[in-house]
């Protein structure tokens, strides 16, 4: 083989060598797949739309309208049949929670939940719609397990009823430590001590 031929086929594979080197990057990976694989994704698809968050529902006051009995059956479901929880005074003024076709829930007191019929209720005010913020209270009198309700506020007035431990009601007014409720379609007042502030869920 003459020595131009020799140097040629060198130059040759110097050339092809090259050319591999070229295209390999320093850690054996291929420049074109590197070129791929880092391509940048575009903000937008690494964001998720998420809906708005659903506004809690509004709480309504509702008073008991059943005159005739002067109270009403408090039940532990929505309908006619379900078993009977409690007993509501007419006149008297309770927080419902939610309403579910005509019946209404209400808060029983110490964690316990109700439901009367709307055609027995009167809805009074949406609580956010009212510029004043209610004051709810809780009866808590655990020993006697109610509590007496005067005519007016003081221990030796005339006694309207008992309202049982563990009931809510809105608090009209204060006086002296007397707090003024609503009762069987009157006003009516209890001693203040026997009161603690109701716990809404």
């Amino acid at each position: 083989m003459r020595r131009w031929e020799l140097v040629y086929i060198i130059g040759l594979w110097v050339l092809i060598v090259g050319a591999i080197l070229y295209k390999i990057s320093g850690d054996g990976t291929w420049k074109g797949k590197i070129a791929k694989e880092e391509k940048p994704v575009p903000a937008a698809s690494a964001s998720l739309s998420l809906p708005p968050p659903s506004e809690a529902p509004e709480k309504v006051t509702i008073e008991i309208n059943s005159p005739k009995l002067g109270w009403l059956r408090v039940r532990e479901n929505p309908n006619l049949q379900a078993k009977e929880v409690a007993v509501a005074q007419h006149g008297e003024q309770l927080v419902s929670l939610q309403e579910e076709k005509g019946w209404y829930q209400i808060d029983l007191g110490l964690g316990k939940k109700g439901w009367v019929l709307g055609s027995y209720i009167i809805p009074l005010k949406k609580e956010k719609s009212s510029p004043a913020v209610q004051k709810i209270a809780q009866i808590h009198s655990p020993d006697t397990g109610w509590l007496r309700v005067r005519e007016q506020p003081a221990v030796d007035s005339k006694e309207l009823g008992k309202v049982r431990h563990g009931r809510t009601f809105v608090i009209l007014k204060e006086q002296k430590g007397w707090h003024q409720i609503e009762f069987q379609g009157h006003k009516g007042w209890v001693l203040g001590k026997y009161l603690v502030p109701a716990t809404t869920p």
